[in-house]
């Protein structure tokens, strides 16, 4: 593996080298037309995003405008739109997007990426904090489904969700905005550009805070897991199970910043997340001001050079994530054995306390050739290069012999293995050819190897056809792998989550089809048939909670079906149908997901400058794991409304939206033997949103 001084020296060298690579003249970017009617449209996806249809894998649009006028409030209101996407969570609120029902109980099986920059974090592999992300940010969101997409450097595996900020424009433009809503809900921020000459900078920043809490039946000590029978003792804390209000309330503060001068840019954003203890670091009803903060930032340089036929991309970055918790982690009246002498117990007065905090630092470089010099072929390579490592753990606890009382634990039971690291090589090579101006193949694959898994290899086919009365036919196969976090291999001391640094990588294969007919240029209906074979999937659904890979395949197959037009001139329809089916390699048959989803919207135009909408989504119920005797999860329908009003001539919008009118009781599933009735949502909300354009 590359050594530390290694890896910034071939970084200094990427960037220096590109300066002496060629000494041509300047090329455009473009890629070449696919025949006729993709004239219609004046770029590729990767520019304008309009002909996204045309593209080789399978992807969804929501455009910044129509996200506005639909009233979503965060990142993860707009995904709740997308066809075969579910939202769920865990004890700790901290969310994923699952994509056609692969894993629904892990996290990393989808990539989130800001203006290209990956921002999963490192614990969790997950992106739960950027999920709050305000919408006013955001100029366009792209999810791809399935890890046939055209970026190898990062593996994709379920799918992945492409947010491009409105520092794409590179304009002075600029806006700000201010919302305030249910559980005293309020939020502002601003973004703007600026220009001159060669050079520009564009900003953005918010702040959310809300108070938000929601009544929970009993938690996990009502099923007896924290029971223990010995020889010399029995134990029952069953009767400390409480019913109460858990903390959900939220701080949120984000600031980012694009530069752009000649060749070289900067991206970056610092993105501080803390909110309430949820239900419990060990699903023990946690008090109202126990936090957890997810922090999530990151800066890339990049530089980019252009020749005649080539054109070169070096980029060097740095993320810092880290998980940190202040919480009560267990009630009043805890017995358990004692740490020192397990023939004796301890009983914590006054509970369990925790003081507990990993941070982990990334380091990564690359470089991307593209070449479009051969007739027909646009021709990629390159490799990407990270080391990860933990710079920081801590594990403090009332003391565990005595039961009163604070002790640092950090050298002798940490709860994260404080030696963690991780370093990553990839290497990726892709061919796009134009066969004719209808017919274009995509053929790629990558290698990767790093400190926890055999190497990878990725290949990825796909084949894109149209016809010139705008029928267009794909056919896709692909594999991607996802390499375990290290919650899942590094966890220690924790009754809730047990690592295990034998874990392998997940593995998947997937084949799908679509056609697709267009009707205008904003107007179409698609058709999806998909079908996934998921190997090694990573759970800890056992009673010991540790994270093992299952023996067995997962095979999923179902259908997506997405109509979007008009009704009148003066209105907008969206509609999608996803059907999920097939076996969990954990269980009988498809557990925990939901077979069917509907989910549409409806924007009528009132006035030139008034519209109302309507989103619906429904979904069927879903079935429990075949070891769990409770009822299965109900299936639901939800209404949002939103009432938005945009006055052209001094460019301000205000809008009044209300959430799950109908007030139905949602809630997100808990794993056996903690909370018996699961993680209650909350109900009918309202948000009133202004926004200024300057």
């Amino acid at each position: 593996m590359l050594g530390f001084n290694k890896f910034f020296i071939g970084s200094f060298f990427s960037l220096v080298a590109l300066n002496t690579l060629y000494a041509q003249s300047s090329y455009t970017h473009l890629l070449k037309s696919i025949g006729d009617e993709l004239q219609t449209y004046e770029k590729t996806a990767t520019q304008t995003k309009k002909n996204e249809h045309y593209q080789p894998y399978i992807v969804s649009v929501l455009e910044g405008e129509t996200i506005m006028k639909l009233g979503f409030v965060t990142l993860e209101d707009a995904l709740g739109i997308i066809p075969g996407i579910d939202i769920s969570s865990d004890n700790l609120d901290y969310k994923s997007a699952t994509f056609r029902g692969s894993n629904p109980i892990a996290f990393g099986q989808s990539k989130l990426f800001i203006d290209g920059v990956l921002v999963n974090n490192v614990y969790f592999d997950g992106y739960s904090e950027y999920l709050d992300m305000p919408v006013e940010l955001i100029k366009r969101i792209e999810v791809i489904r399935g890890p046939g997409n055209e970026g190898n450097e990062v593996a994709s595996y379920a799918g992945s969700i492409n947010i491009i900020t409105y520092a794409e424009d590179l304009s002075e433009s600029g806006l700000v905005f201010a919302k305030i809503g249910s559980d005293k809900f309020r939020s502002g921020g601003f973004r703007k550009g600026y220009i001159k000459e060669d050079f520009s900078l564009f900003t953005d920043f918010s702040y959310q805070e809300h108070d938000k809490n929601i009544y929970s039946n009993s938690d996990a000590f009502r099923s007896g897991i924290y029971n223990l029978q010995t020889p010399f003792y029995t134990i029952d804390n069953s009767s400390l199970s409480a019913s109460a209000d858990v903390p959900l309330w939220l701080k949120n503060y984000s600031l980012g910043l694009s530069m752009h001068y000649k060749d070289l840019s900067f991206k970056g954003r610092i993105y501080q997340y803390q909110h309430g203890a949820s239900f419990g670091f060990n699903y023990s009803i946690p008090q109202d001001n126990d936090s957890l903060k997810f922090p999530n930032h990151y800066g890339e340089f990049a530089y980019t050079k252009e020749f005649d036929k080539v054109k070169v991309v070096a980029k060097i970055g740095m993320k810092y994530n880290s998980i940190e918790s202040e919480a009560k982690l267990a009630p009043n009246g805890l017995t358990l054995p004692q740490i020192s002498n397990p023939t004796q117990t301890v009983v914590f007065p006054d509970g369990m306390y925790g003081v507990h905090e990993a941070k982990q630092r990334s380091f990564y470089h690359g470089v991307d050739i593209f070449h479009d010099g051969i007739e027909h072929h646009q021709i990629s390579a390159g490799y990407y290069l990270s080391k990860i490592d933990t710079t920081k753990v801590i594990s403090k606890i009332t003391n565990l012999d005595t039961g009163i009382g604070f002790v640092d634990y950090t050298d002798t039971l940490p709860f994260f293995d404080k030696d963690a690291s991780r370093e990553t090589y990839i290497l990726t090579l892709a061919d796009k050819y134009d066969y004719s101006d209808v017919l274009q193949l995509l053929s790629s694959v990558s290698y990767e190897n790093n400190t926890h898994i055999n190497a990878q290899i990725n290949p990825k086919f796909s084949l894109v056809y149209h016809t010139k009365k705008d029928n267009i036919f794909k056919m896709l196969y692909a594999t991607s792998h996802r390499t375990p976090s290290w919650q899942e291999l590094y966890t220690l001391n924790n009754r809730a989550r047990v690592g295990n640094k034998d874990l392998e990588a997940e593995r998947i294969h997937t084949f799908e089809g679509a056609y697709i007919k267009h009707f205008s240029h904003d107007s179409f209906v698609q058709a999806t048939l998909f079908y996934l074979i998921n190997q090694n999937q990573i759970h800890n659904i056992a009673k010991n909670n540790q994270y093992v890979n299952s023996d067995k395949d997962n095979h999923l197959y179902g259908a997506e079906v997405e109509y979007k037009g008009k009704l009148t001139p003066d209105d907008s329809i969206y509609l999608n149908l996803s059907y999920i089916n097939g076996q969990n390699s954990y269980d009988q048959t498809l557990s925990q997901v939901s077979h069917l989803l509907l989910k549409g919207y409806y924007i009528y135009n009132l006035q030139e400058n008034l519209s109302l909408s309507t989103v619906v989504k429904y979904s069927t119920p879903k079935h429990r794991l075949s070891y769990d005797n409770r009822d299965d999860v109900a299936g639901h329908t939800t209404i949002d409304s939103t009432l938005s009003f945009y006055n052209y001539s001094d460019k301000y919008r205000v809008s009044f939206g209300i959430k799950n009118i109908l007030d139905k009781d949602l809630s997100y599933i808990s794993k056996p033997y903690t909370y018996e009735e699961d993680y209650p949502i909350s109900g009918r909300s309202f948000v009133l949103s202004f926004s200024k354009e300057f």
